[in-house]
């Protein structure tokens, strides 16, 4: 056949994954705001109680310094959860974007990398002391972590070292947990591995800043 001494290789290609490009940015926009408004409220609603005195008082109550920190996880996770809640719902609602996995897995996965960037944002408060110097800390951690997750630019293209780095860091593990989620439907059981790559050094930060006298 003369098409076949043309083109002797034909390419027929699959989609093993039914999604759309809008859906592969849903995921990846979800996660980015989840960074930037976690980490970055938690610092600074925190320096603020500090400075005004409410940290002090709680401090002299008869709380525990674990519990008023886990508190404060626990109700930055909980505004996490509303924004996530809202972004979702204009993305299927409002752009007809499909979601592979079930909500109990989607809550689990998005709660664990909520919980990785708020303690995070925790631990820079050990070394700033007022609102600005909170918000430059947070933006020199959160800007190298987007340009090295391959958000922005792909992972291919760095070297090897900035791969092996970004394969590591929170925000390439939250946006692939939220990629296997969202998209490939993969079971939350499976993510148990990257999960604990987020949740170990979470609790390290989380630990840190709760022993730390100077607070």
């Amino acid at each position: 056949s003369p098409q076949f001494l043309a083109n002797p290789i034909i390419i027929n290609k699959v989609n093993v994954f039914d999604a759309s490009n809008l859906q592969i940015i849903t995921q990846t926009a979800l996660v980015l705001v989840l960074l930037l408004t976690t980490l970055l409220l938690t610092g600074v609603s925190f320096i603020v109680e500090r400075n005004e005195g409410s940290y002090s008082r709680l401090v002299l109550s008869p709380t525990s310094k674990l519990e008023i920190f886990a508190g404060k996880i626990l109700g930055q996770m909980m505004f996490a959860m509303v924004e996530s809640a809202i972004i979702l719902a204009i993305a299927v609602f409002g752009f007809g974007v499909k979601i592979a996995s079930g909500v109990p897995d989607l809550f689990i996965g998005l709660c664990v990398i909520s919980f990785s960037f708020i303690s995070l944002g925790l631990f820079i408060t050990n070394y700033t002391k007022i609102q600005s110097t909170t918000i430059l800390a947070g933006l020199l951690v959160v800007i190298p972590m987007i340009f090295i997750s391959g958000a922005l630019i792909p992972v291919e293209l760095m070297s090897e070292q900035i791969q092996a780095a970004s394969a590591y860091q929170p925000l390439t593990l939250g946006i692939g947990i939220a990629t296997e989620l969202v998209i490939k439907g993969t079971g939350i059981e499976s993510l148990i591995p990257e999960m604990m790559q987020l949740i170990i050094p979470a609790l390290i930060f989380f630990g840190f800043t709760v022993a730390n006298r100077n607070l």
